[in-house]
């Protein structure tokens, strides 16, 4: 996990796995950067003329002065944002394109995933979430492995129909995969399926 200052005062938490880059200095009329995959959570220094704006994906998420996290995985076609302070919007990265602007209230979370809108809500208690790096207290399941694939640079593929009633408990912090899919495995009734050597597949037992 890294802390990362950025040109504004602005400070990211990036996970392992992530790639987010941003300028040396930004533009005269706003503050952006692009998360080309993994997650990062940012606190947003207020400046009510210059909006703040990560780009990820199809999505374009913009703050003036808040807290939020941005996930994007590339191969899985899925996007998140989780607002945690403040406000924001999320919207198409083009503007001629179908998925409408939302914005968001602490709490409340977007999900792209496929070209499906999801929103949904979540606890803001928790604090910076990248910063807890895999400590997960009832995090959803879908949440939990996209998260754990990230830091682990691997993609995990499931039917998330079929474990959407799922949420993870626990303290997965300086385990190696495979003891994670272990403990998963016996908890969740799961079976995990190295399909390549960068590719795991969940199944129900």
């Amino acid at each position: 996990v890294k802390q990362v200052a950025l040109p504004d005062g602005s400070m990211a938490t990036v996970s392992p796995g992530s790639v987010l880059r941003y300028p040396k200095t930004f533009a005269t009329d706003e503050r952006k950067g692009y998360l080309d995959k993994g997650e990062a959570f940012f606190e947003v220094a207020k400046n009510p003329e210059k909006p703040f704006r990560v780009a990820s994906g199809k999505l374009q998420t913009t703050a003036l002065g808040t807290s939020f996290t941005v996930q994007y995985d590339p191969i899985m076609q899925r996007e998140k944002v989780n607002l945690y302070t403040g406000k924001v919007s999320v919207e198409s990265v083009k503007d001629n394109a179908d998925v409408s602007a939302v914005v968001l209230t602490p709490g409340k979370a977007y999900e792209y995933l496929a070209g499906k809108v999801i929103l949904s809500d979540f606890s803001v208690d928790s604090g910076n979430p990248v910063a807890r790096g895999l400590a997960f207290e009832d995090v959803p399941f879908d949440e939990a492995m996209y998260r754990i694939s990230s830091w682990y640079g691997i993609t995990i593929t499931f039917d998330p129909k079929s474990t959407e009633k799922h949420g993870i408990n626990g303290d997965f912090n300086n385990k190696d995969i495979e003891s994670i899919f272990f403990i998963l495995s016996n908890a969740y009734n799961l079976q995990f399926t190295k399909t390549d050597s960068l590719t795991y597949k969940i199944e129900r037992k």
